[in-house]
């Protein structure tokens, strides 16, 4: 097998690891997608989160919206 089928198979003993859970065993509830991504996923998450932050403050300055005023730091 190439490297390649072994992870479609990969993904798909884990997609199965969790839809087997509740309901039809080819689907997954909301509850069985959001434990899978939690646990299997949680370094994208990360990525994810700080992408949608990088992408609000793009778009903030793009639309030329205000950002919010640095808060600076009291005098020694």
């Amino acid at each position: 097998m190439t490297q390649l089928e072994e992870c479609i198979l990969t993904q798909i003993n884990i997609f199965h690891q969790y839809s087997v859970r509740h309901g039809h065993f080819d689907t997954l509830s909301a509850k069985e997608l959001a434990q899978l991504i939690q646990k299997q996923l949680p370094n994208f998450l990360k990525l994810t989160a700080n992408s949608l932050r990088r992408n609000r403050l793009a778009d903030m300055v793009h639309h030329k919206r205000s950002l919010p005023a640095p808060v600076e730091s009291p005098s020694p």
